[in-house]
Protein backbone atom coordinates (compact mmCIF):
# COMPACT_ATOMS: atom_id res chain seq x y z
CA UNK A 1 0.00 0.00 0.00
CA UNK A 2 1.07 3.54 -0.70
CA UNK A 3 0.59 4.65 2.90
CA UNK A 4 2.98 1.93 4.06
CA UNK A 5 5.51 2.96 1.41
CA UNK A 6 5.31 6.58 2.58
CA UNK A 7 5.92 5.54 6.19
CA UNK A 8 8.95 3.47 5.20
CA UNK A 9 10.48 6.43 3.38
CA UNK A 10 9.59 8.95 6.08
CA UNK A 11 11.29 6.74 8.68
CA UNK A 12 14.73 7.35 7.12
CA UNK A 13 14.43 11.12 6.59
CA UNK A 14 16.91 13.09 8.70
CA UNK A 15 14.17 15.00 10.54
CA UNK A 16 12.86 15.00 14.10
CA UNK A 17 10.80 12.03 15.24
CA UNK A 18 7.93 14.35 16.13
CA UNK A 19 7.81 15.74 12.61
CA UNK A 20 8.09 12.28 11.02
CA UNK A 21 5.29 10.92 13.17
CA UNK A 22 3.13 13.88 12.23
CA UNK A 23 3.52 13.62 8.45
CA UNK A 24 3.09 9.84 8.43
CA UNK A 25 0.14 9.68 10.84
CA UNK A 26 -3.13 8.07 9.79
CA UNK A 27 -4.97 11.39 10.05
CA UNK A 28 -2.36 13.20 7.96
CA UNK A 29 -2.29 10.61 5.20
CA UNK A 30 -6.07 10.57 5.09
CA UNK A 31 -6.32 14.37 4.95
CA UNK A 32 -3.95 14.60 2.00
CA UNK A 33 -4.76 11.21 0.49
CA UNK A 34 -5.89 12.73 -2.80
CA UNK A 35 -2.35 13.90 -3.55
CA UNK A 36 -0.84 10.54 -2.63
CA UNK A 37 -3.13 8.61 -4.97
CA UNK A 38 -3.17 11.19 -7.78
CA UNK A 39 -0.44 9.55 -9.93
CA UNK A 40 -2.34 6.26 -9.71
CA UNK A 41 -5.61 8.03 -10.59
CA UNK A 42 -4.08 9.57 -13.74
CA UNK A 43 -2.00 6.54 -14.76
CA UNK A 44 -4.64 5.03 -17.13
CA UNK A 45 -3.88 7.91 -19.50
CA UNK A 46 -0.18 6.92 -19.56
CA UNK A 47 0.14 3.24 -20.54
CA UNK A 48 3.24 1.17 -20.02
CA UNK A 49 4.67 2.90 -16.93
CA UNK A 50 6.42 0.42 -14.66
CA UNK A 51 4.50 -0.23 -11.42
CA UNK A 52 7.59 0.41 -9.27
CA UNK A 53 8.25 3.73 -11.01
CA UNK A 54 4.62 4.71 -10.53
CA UNK A 55 4.80 3.94 -6.81
CA UNK A 56 8.07 5.85 -6.47
CA UNK A 57 6.55 8.85 -8.23
CA UNK A 58 3.53 8.70 -5.92
CA UNK A 59 5.70 8.63 -2.79
CA UNK A 60 8.25 11.28 -3.79
CA UNK A 61 5.69 13.65 -5.32
CA UNK A 62 3.57 13.31 -2.19
CA UNK A 63 6.56 14.06 0.05
CA UNK A 64 7.35 17.11 -2.07
CA UNK A 65 3.74 18.24 -1.77
CA UNK A 66 3.95 17.72 2.01
CA UNK A 67 7.09 19.86 2.00
CA UNK A 68 5.09 22.64 0.32
CA UNK A 69 2.46 22.43 3.07
CA UNK A 70 5.15 22.55 5.77
CA UNK A 71 6.84 25.49 4.07
CA UNK A 72 3.58 27.44 3.82
CA UNK A 73 3.03 26.96 7.55
CA UNK A 74 6.56 28.16 8.32
CA UNK A 75 6.02 31.27 6.22
CA UNK A 76 2.71 31.99 7.93
CA UNK A 77 4.34 31.70 11.37
CA UNK A 78 7.74 33.09 10.45
CA UNK A 79 8.16 34.93 13.73
CA UNK A 80 7.69 31.83 15.88
CA UNK A 81 9.14 29.08 13.69
CA UNK A 82 11.83 27.12 15.50
CA UNK A 83 15.20 26.02 14.14
CA UNK A 84 14.08 22.39 14.36
CA UNK A 85 10.97 23.11 12.28
CA UNK A 86 13.11 24.70 9.59
CA UNK A 87 15.55 21.78 9.61
CA UNK A 88 12.65 19.33 9.35
CA UNK A 89 11.29 21.21 6.35
CA UNK A 90 14.70 21.25 4.64
CA UNK A 91 15.22 17.52 5.29
CA UNK A 92 11.85 16.65 3.79
CA UNK A 93 12.55 18.76 0.70
CA UNK A 94 15.99 17.22 0.23
CA UNK A 95 14.66 13.67 0.50
CA UNK A 96 11.78 14.27 -1.93
CA UNK A 97 14.00 15.91 -4.55
CA UNK A 98 16.66 13.18 -4.26
CA UNK A 99 13.93 10.62 -4.86
CA UNK A 100 12.61 12.44 -7.91
CA UNK A 101 16.18 12.69 -9.22
CA UNK A 102 16.36 8.88 -9.25
CA UNK A 103 13.36 8.84 -11.57
CA UNK A 104 14.41 11.78 -13.74
CA UNK A 105 18.09 12.39 -14.69
CA UNK A 106 19.37 15.94 -14.38
CA UNK A 107 18.95 16.64 -18.12
CA UNK A 108 15.45 15.17 -18.32
CA UNK A 109 12.78 17.43 -19.80
CA UNK A 110 10.73 16.92 -16.65
CA UNK A 111 12.87 19.34 -14.66
CA UNK A 112 12.21 22.28 -16.96
CA UNK A 113 8.48 21.62 -16.73
CA UNK A 114 8.79 21.20 -12.96
CA UNK A 115 10.56 24.55 -12.78
CA UNK A 116 7.66 26.17 -14.61
CA UNK A 117 5.22 24.65 -12.10
CA UNK A 118 7.30 25.90 -9.17
CA UNK A 119 7.52 29.40 -10.61
CA UNK A 120 3.80 29.59 -11.28
CA UNK A 121 3.02 28.32 -7.79
CA UNK A 122 5.41 30.81 -6.16
CA UNK A 123 4.11 33.71 -8.26
CA UNK A 124 0.49 32.96 -7.32
CA UNK A 125 1.31 32.70 -3.62
CA UNK A 126 3.30 35.93 -3.60
CA UNK A 127 0.51 37.71 -5.46
CA UNK A 128 -2.08 36.37 -3.03
CA UNK A 129 -0.10 37.65 -0.04
CA UNK A 130 0.37 41.04 -1.71
CA UNK A 131 -3.35 41.29 -2.45
CA UNK A 132 -4.16 40.33 1.15
CA UNK A 133 -1.72 42.91 2.50
CA UNK A 134 -3.37 45.78 0.58
CA UNK A 135 -6.87 44.26 0.82
CA UNK A 136 -7.40 44.38 -2.91
CA UNK A 137 -10.85 43.41 -4.12
CA UNK A 138 -10.30 40.89 -6.90
CA UNK A 139 -12.44 40.05 -9.89
CA UNK A 140 -13.68 36.50 -10.24
CA UNK A 141 -11.21 35.95 -13.08
CA UNK A 142 -8.29 37.14 -10.94
CA UNK A 143 -9.37 34.91 -8.06
CA UNK A 144 -9.63 31.83 -10.28
CA UNK A 145 -6.30 32.56 -11.94
CA UNK A 146 -4.62 32.73 -8.51
CA UNK A 147 -6.34 29.52 -7.38
CA UNK A 148 -5.16 27.79 -10.56
CA UNK A 149 -1.62 29.05 -10.00
CA UNK A 150 -1.62 27.74 -6.44
CA UNK A 151 -2.44 24.27 -7.82
CA UNK A 152 0.44 24.33 -10.32
CA UNK A 153 2.65 22.01 -8.26
CA UNK A 154 0.02 19.35 -8.91
CA UNK A 155 0.50 19.82 -12.65
CA UNK A 156 4.02 18.45 -12.24
CA UNK A 157 2.55 14.98 -11.67
CA UNK A 158 0.96 15.10 -15.12
CA UNK A 159 4.28 16.12 -16.66
CA UNK A 160 6.13 13.42 -14.71
CA UNK A 161 3.73 10.71 -15.90
CA UNK A 162 4.10 12.00 -19.45
CA UNK A 163 7.90 11.74 -19.31
CA UNK A 164 7.81 8.23 -17.82
CA UNK A 165 5.28 7.16 -20.44
CA UNK A 166 7.40 8.49 -23.30
CA UNK A 167 10.29 6.25 -22.24
CA UNK A 168 8.11 3.20 -22.82
CA UNK A 169 7.40 4.22 -26.39
CA UNK A 170 3.72 4.59 -25.49
CA UNK A 171 3.17 8.32 -24.98
CA UNK A 172 -0.03 9.24 -23.21
CA UNK A 173 -3.00 11.19 -24.53
CA UNK A 174 -3.38 14.98 -24.56
CA UNK A 175 -2.28 16.54 -21.28
CA UNK A 176 -4.57 19.57 -21.38
CA UNK A 177 -7.77 17.78 -20.25
CA UNK A 178 -5.87 16.44 -17.23
CA UNK A 179 -4.42 19.85 -16.38
CA UNK A 180 -7.84 21.46 -16.75
CA UNK A 181 -9.37 18.74 -14.57
CA UNK A 182 -6.86 19.31 -11.76
CA UNK A 183 -7.22 23.08 -12.01
CA UNK A 184 -11.01 22.77 -11.76
CA UNK A 185 -10.76 20.63 -8.64
CA UNK A 186 -8.53 23.17 -6.92
CA UNK A 187 -10.50 26.25 -7.99
CA UNK A 188 -13.71 24.59 -6.84
CA UNK A 189 -12.14 23.65 -3.53
CA UNK A 190 -10.80 27.19 -3.05
CA UNK A 191 -14.33 28.61 -3.24
CA UNK A 192 -15.44 26.28 -0.46
CA UNK A 193 -12.29 26.72 1.62
CA UNK A 194 -12.68 30.50 1.62
CA UNK A 195 -16.21 30.12 2.99
CA UNK A 196 -15.18 27.53 5.61
CA UNK A 197 -12.13 29.54 6.69
CA UNK A 198 -13.80 32.98 6.51
CA UNK A 199 -13.30 33.80 10.19
CA UNK A 200 -9.92 32.09 10.57
CA UNK A 201 -8.46 33.79 7.49
CA UNK A 202 -9.60 37.20 8.75
CA UNK A 203 -8.06 36.63 12.16
CA UNK A 204 -4.77 35.59 10.56
CA UNK A 205 -4.68 38.64 8.32
CA UNK A 206 -5.43 36.67 5.15
CA UNK A 207 -7.83 38.92 3.27
CA UNK A 208 -9.52 36.79 0.62
CA UNK A 209 -11.72 37.24 -2.43
CA UNK A 210 -14.69 36.28 -0.25
CA UNK A 211 -13.88 39.00 2.30
CA UNK A 212 -13.75 41.49 -0.54
CA UNK A 213 -17.20 40.46 -1.78
CA UNK A 214 -18.69 40.91 1.69
CA UNK A 215 -17.01 44.28 2.05
CA UNK A 216 -18.38 45.35 -1.33
CA UNK A 217 -21.87 44.24 -0.30
CA UNK A 218 -21.72 46.24 2.94
CA UNK A 219 -20.51 49.32 1.11
CA UNK A 220 -23.28 48.95 -1.47
CA UNK A 221 -25.89 48.73 1.31
CA UNK A 222 -24.48 51.78 3.06
CA UNK A 223 -23.58 49.72 6.12
CA UNK A 224 -20.67 51.02 8.20
CA UNK A 225 -18.08 48.25 8.37
CA UNK A 226 -15.33 49.92 10.37
CA UNK A 227 -14.84 47.95 13.57
CA UNK A 228 -17.47 45.40 12.60
CA UNK A 229 -16.81 42.04 14.35
CA UNK A 230 -15.84 39.18 12.05
CA UNK A 231 -18.82 37.18 13.32
CA UNK A 232 -21.16 39.88 11.98
CA UNK A 233 -19.32 39.90 8.65
CA UNK A 234 -19.75 36.15 8.47
CA UNK A 235 -23.50 36.49 8.99
CA UNK A 236 -23.62 38.90 6.05
CA UNK A 237 -21.63 36.36 3.99
CA UNK A 238 -24.60 34.00 4.26
CA UNK A 239 -27.59 36.36 4.50
CA UNK A 240 -26.45 38.37 1.45
CA UNK A 241 -26.47 35.26 -0.76
CA UNK A 242 -22.73 35.56 -1.44
CA UNK A 243 -21.96 32.15 0.09
CA UNK A 244 -24.63 30.46 -2.07
CA UNK A 245 -23.26 32.12 -5.20
CA UNK A 246 -19.70 31.03 -4.41
CA UNK A 247 -20.85 27.49 -3.71
CA UNK A 248 -22.57 27.42 -7.12
CA UNK A 249 -19.34 28.52 -8.79
CA UNK A 250 -17.36 25.90 -6.86
CA UNK A 251 -19.84 23.22 -7.91
CA UNK A 252 -19.58 24.27 -11.55
CA UNK A 253 -15.80 23.75 -11.47
CA UNK A 254 -16.18 20.39 -9.77
CA UNK A 255 -18.80 19.31 -12.30
CA UNK A 256 -16.52 20.33 -15.18
CA UNK A 257 -13.65 18.33 -13.67
CA UNK A 258 -15.98 15.38 -13.19
CA UNK A 259 -16.91 15.52 -16.86
CA UNK A 260 -13.25 15.67 -17.93
CA UNK A 261 -12.37 12.72 -15.69
CA UNK A 262 -15.26 10.78 -17.22
CA UNK A 263 -14.17 11.60 -20.77
CA UNK A 264 -10.64 10.40 -19.95
CA UNK A 265 -11.94 7.19 -18.36
CA UNK A 266 -10.30 7.90 -15.00
CA UNK A 267 -12.50 5.75 -12.78
CA UNK A 268 -10.47 6.21 -9.59
CA UNK A 269 -10.57 9.98 -9.95
CA UNK A 270 -14.31 9.80 -10.62
CA UNK A 271 -14.73 7.81 -7.42
CA UNK A 272 -13.12 10.71 -5.55
CA UNK A 273 -14.97 13.52 -7.31
CA UNK A 274 -18.53 12.19 -7.28
CA UNK A 275 -18.99 12.08 -3.48
CA UNK A 276 -17.23 15.45 -3.16
CA UNK A 277 -19.67 17.05 -5.59
CA UNK A 278 -22.64 15.37 -3.89
CA UNK A 279 -21.47 16.66 -0.50
CA UNK A 280 -21.20 20.21 -1.82
CA UNK A 281 -24.65 20.00 -3.42
CA UNK A 282 -26.18 18.77 -0.16
CA UNK A 283 -24.45 21.54 1.78
CA UNK A 284 -25.69 24.19 -0.62
CA UNK A 285 -29.27 22.85 -0.50
CA UNK A 286 -29.20 22.83 3.30
CA UNK A 287 -27.82 26.35 3.47
CA UNK A 288 -30.35 27.63 0.91
CA UNK A 289 -33.16 26.18 3.04
CA UNK A 290 -31.82 27.80 6.21
CA UNK A 291 -31.48 31.21 4.58
CA UNK A 292 -34.95 30.97 3.05
CA UNK A 293 -36.45 30.10 6.44
CA UNK A 294 -34.60 32.95 8.15
CA UNK A 295 -35.81 35.45 5.55
CA UNK A 296 -39.40 34.26 5.89
CA UNK A 297 -39.23 34.63 9.66
CA UNK A 298 -37.79 38.12 9.28
CA UNK A 299 -40.60 39.10 6.88
CA UNK A 300 -43.24 37.79 9.26
CA UNK A 301 -41.66 39.69 12.14
CA UNK A 302 -41.69 42.91 10.12
CA UNK A 303 -45.34 42.37 9.08
CA UNK A 304 -46.44 41.95 12.70
CA UNK A 305 -44.86 45.21 13.79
Amino acid sequence: MLTQAVRQHVAVIAASETFKQQISSEAELKAYGFYLTLPECLAPQFPGIDAQELEALAVYSYLYFRFIIALDKLIDQATVATTQQMLDCVALHEYAVRGLAHLFPINDAFWQRFKWCQERYASANLQEKEDARWRRELTREQFEELATGKSAICFAIVYALDELSRRTGQPGASLQPLLDCLAGIHVGSQYYDDIDDFTQDWQQGQYTYTHGLVQGFLRGQGIEEAGMPIETRQRFLFSSGIAIELMSLGQAHYAASLELASQCGLQQLLAYLQPQLSRYQELQAKLSGMISTARQQASLAEASC
